[in-house]
């Protein structure tokens, strides 16, 4: 055993700033030892962040933690041993002191995202009768309210009680909107830390007018993951989105549209399995509070140790559409850095567990068109062939992938047919708005995020 004492300031930042899952991804890929798993990754920072007091780490892990430093700034922060801290105390205290600010900032009280029991149990606790929570229940869900301010509908002591005791709302500024030719609106948030998210509303007309609305939204600030073919990986990653960021992202696209969303698609930026407590949190939102039905929810994951099971043991109604891009473990590592620390098979018997317990057909999402047959033999011998959602791909600055001609797609669609695997092809909208996830946002922030 070595002897290491980690930074309290350091670590306790760490602990209210980041999810241990995030980090121990982006560490995987950081560090040049490849046979250190995710698990491993994991458990270091439960030993240096969750649990700072203890002052003894396993050699194993310290050395996997100095072999990650290299590459991943987070990493070396944590090296951040006392004996080094002393002769910058003062300039650690004044970070620490601006990153607890940033926090208490970011973990403030929020209406949004609060049920209507959660909202009337507010209202007595505040001294009001229960009826006032279903007012305001009403007034940030229908109305849209953004600002206590406006809740004209309720008495002025309520308004005051609340702002007075540091409640908000939860809504963010607009901070830019392009509109696509095909009506699709792309919508950078500015939030409360001055970070940049992005969503999407995407129309669907007939001949009667809109008849269906979605709402591409993000889960992460950046994304921690780095596929070769994402803009959003490119851009870097801040940290997790809070439930009432998720959720007021429907209702800013409501507001643009004016016209509710239909269908709610986790496929902006960053990985929602690596967010799940708030994803799941803002899922209630939406389905009971917005009334989007359940099965009018997309919850996508390009693959994480361990979350699709336990999203499983919640029993949803959505559909979990996992990513794949490829049909093997060594072209799969090539575009998704991630399945280093998670193998094919073991993602799709997890997607094969998946489909046993909640009996909702996993939809494959692919990219890159090629090997098709191969692709197929793989999804039938899971009992996964049931739908493959091509996605043609949308061109990102810098990279060395291309999009592929009608004739490749229309190819690729017929092999699988060949081999009974039911393909479509996801209709490209939003092309001339930089409409892929990440592309605005890299547009309006060309320094590459870090977290913390």
């Amino acid at each position: 055993m070595v002897v290491w004492r980690p930074s309290l300031q350091n670590a306790a930042f760490l602990a209210s700033s980041l999810h241990i899952q995030s980090l121990a991804f982006s560490f995987a890929l950081s560090s040049p030892h490849r046979h250190y798993h995710f698990y491993l990754h994991t458990q270091l920072l439960q030993q240096c962040i969750i649990k700072p007091n203890y002052n003894t780490i396993p050699h194993r892990s310290l050395s996997l933690l100095h072999a990650t430093s290299a590459a991943h700034p987070t990493a070396a922060l944590l090296l951040d041993k006392e004996h080094s801290c002393e002769s910058s105390k003062e300039g650690l205290e004044v970070a620490d002191g601006k990153s607890q600010a940033k926090q208490k900032k970011l973990q403030g009280k929020f209406l949004l995202g609060k049920s209507l029991s959660e909202l009337e149990k507010l209202a007595i606790e505040v001294g009001e009768q229960k009826y006032r929570g279903k007012q305001i229940h009403q007034l940030i869900y229908k109305n849209k309210k953004n600002d206590i301010a406006q809740f004209l509908q309720v008495p002025k002591e309520l308004r005051e009680n609340l702002i007075s005791t540091g409640w908000k709302v939860g809504r963010s500024q607009v901070h830019h909107t392009v509109t696509a030719s095909d009506g699709t609106i792309k919508v950078l948030l500015k939030l409360d830390d001055n970070r940049l998210v992005e969503t999407v509303g995407i129309p669907v007309e007939e001949e009667k007018g809109l008849n269906r609305l979605t709402a591409c939204v993000s889960s992460q600030v950046g994304c921690p993951l780095r596929c070769a073919f994402c803009a959003t990986g490119k851009g870097g990653f801040a940290r997790n989105l809070k439930p009432h960021e998720i959720v007021e992202q429907v209702l800013v696209i409501e507001e643009l549209f004016n016209h509710r969303v239909t269908n709610v698609v986790f496929m902006g930026m960053g990985e929602p399995m690596l967010n799940l407590a708030s994803v799941l949190s803002a899922y209630r939102a939406l389905n009971q509070d917005l009334q989007i039905g359940q099965r009018m929810i997309t919850i996508s994951t390009v693959g994480v140790p361990n979350t699709i099971a336990r999203l499983a043991t919640h029993k949803l109604q959505c559909t979990l559409a996992v990513s794949l891009h490829a049909p093997n473990q060594h072209l799969r590592e090539q575009i998704v850095p991630s399945a280093k620390s998670y193998p094919l098979e073991a993602l799709l018997e997890d997607c094969k567990h998946y489909f046993d317990t909640t009996g909702r057909r996993v939809s494959v999402e692919y990219t890159l068109l090629d090997h098709a047959t191969e692709l197929a033999h793989v999804l039938r011998r899971w009992g996964l062939g049931r739908h493959v959602n091509l996605i043609p791909y949308n061109p990102v600055a810098d990279s060395d992938f291309r999009r592929p001609y009608k004739a490749a797609v229309l190819a690729f669609i017929d092999a699988l047919s060949n081999q009974k695997v039911t393909a479509s092809v996801r209709q490209t909208r939003g092309l001339d708005a930089n409409a892929a996830c990440g592309q605005l946002r890299n547009e309006f922030q060309k320094i590459p995020l870090v977290a913390g």
